[in-house]
């Protein structure tokens, strides 16, 4: 995963397009699904428009903070501008208290788990004096990753005038992020305990996956979010197999049970893709591509291959083998003077009208020169020679 961020926008300006339907039913107005082994987007909805985000905001509290921290273990005391507003703006808290003790850290685990906006505030004042300040970093990282459409007024995610993001933007975001060694050891965390052993902090997943007895094993990290803007909020990354999918969805709805369709949207499109696609050997090594006919040999046509490694494409379990095609590029007649270690031609492989690999062509075998077939082949050259023989023969006869 660890590419240099231009490769990374690269990549994301050019998978940009969904290719892959969803069949099934969604809560989330805004979706964004995307290979991570590829590097490409699987699925879209609505992800260049600008929506809220809550708190999934502290991801990028965090990465700012873990740039700037010279000492995770370094100790600090909270101090009550730490807590300032946050009553007011019912706005979800680790459990500090003011005058507590904590470390770096603590305030890192505590900002992504149980989305503690008394952790994010504390790192913002800690680290540069104020929450304003600390936004201007913020924003100072979307310049350095070349986004345009996200702007963050507050560390936390809180509903605010100015406050906005895409799917598309968060995207960018995390695949930087998930450089960060450091920042993917706190979001795959579970549970965290601070270091003078006062909170045993645990994901909201977790409690998720408690309350209302799900199964969230496939899904390696996650942050979630909820303001009455933005709706239920969720991204995370899963695993299975040799497939690993990022989701990034918002503006899910809230009802009165506060039921996790953030969650269940994510648990739903995660095991569609895991039951229904996979990754489909559509090549394997010395696999005939095609044949020709020959020249000079006795035998009539010699089968060309291809030499590489077996080649898959993410596609649906169920595809359509006979919509696989092939087009090439050779010689209309191959001689013994070809090689079987030199490429003899090319081709093309495509899946409905999508190329989906380009390759070199090489003789199964190599092609034995004939001498009776090569007089046949230019059997009339040899006839008229053999006519112009018996008549000159003849004529020194008669002299």
């Amino acid at each position: 995963m660890k590419k240099y961020l231009f490769i990374v926008i690269l990549l994301l300006l050019l998978f940009k397009t969904s290719v892959y339907a969803l069949e099934i039913n969604t809560e989330s107005e805004n979706i964004l699904l995307y290979n991570l082994i590829d590097n490409k987007v699987l699925y879209e909805k609505n992800s260049n428009e600008n929506t809220k985000i809550a708190s999934i905001t502290k991801i990028i509290t965090v990465l700012v903070a873990l740039e700037n921290i010279d000492d995770i273990n370094e100790k600090i005391i909270l101090t009550e501008d730490v807590f300032e507003g946050l009553i007011e703006n019912d706005a979800s808290v680790a459990g500090f208290n003011v005058g507590e003790t904590v470390t770096y850290e603590d305030l890192l685990y505590a900002a992504l788990l149980p989305s503690g906006a008394d952790a994010s505030q504390a790192l913002a004042i800690n680290l540069f004096g104020s929450e304003k300040e600390f936004v201007k970093e913020m924003n100072s990282l979307m310049i350095k990753l070349n986004i345009e459409n996200t702007y963050f007024t507050n560390t936390s995610g809180l509903d605010e005038d100015g406050q906005r993001a895409t799917l598309n933007d968060l995207l960018t975001i995390f695949l930087y992020a998930f450089k960060n060694d450091k920042f993917m050891n706190i979001f795959n965390s579970s549970s965290y305990t601070t270091y003078n052993g006062r909170l045993n902090l645990k994901s909201t997943l977790s409690y998720y996956e408690k309350t209302y007895n799900l199964n969230t094993d496939i899904i390696l990290g996650s942050k979630t979010g909820y303001t009455n803007l933005a709706g239920l909020c969720l991204l995370s990354y899963a695993k299975n197999d040799d497939l690993e999918l990022l989701l990034i969805t918002t503006n899910a709805p809230v009802d009165d049970n506060h039921y996790p369709y953030n969650l269940i949207d994510a648990l739903n499109i995660y095991n569609y893709y895991f039951n229904n696609y996979g990754y489909q050997t559509l090549l394997q090594s010395n696999q005939v591509i095609t044949n020709v006919k020959t020249k000079y040999s006795q035998d009539k046509t010699v089968n060309l291959i291809y030499k590489g490694q077996d080649f898959k494409y993410f596609l649906p379990n169920n595809y359509n083998k006979e919509e696989i095609k092939f087009e090439f590029k050779t010689s209309n007649y191959l001689t013994f003077n070809n090689s079987i270690k030199k490429n003899v031609g090319s081709f093309t492989m495509n899946y409905q009208d999508r190329q989906l690999f380009s390759g070199d062509l090489y003789l199964e075998n190599k092609i034995d020169f004939s001498i009776i077939n090569f007089i046949i082949y230019y059997k009339y050259i040899f006839g008229g020679l053999a006519i112009i023989l018996i008549i000159y023969l003849k004529k020194l006869k008669k002299n």
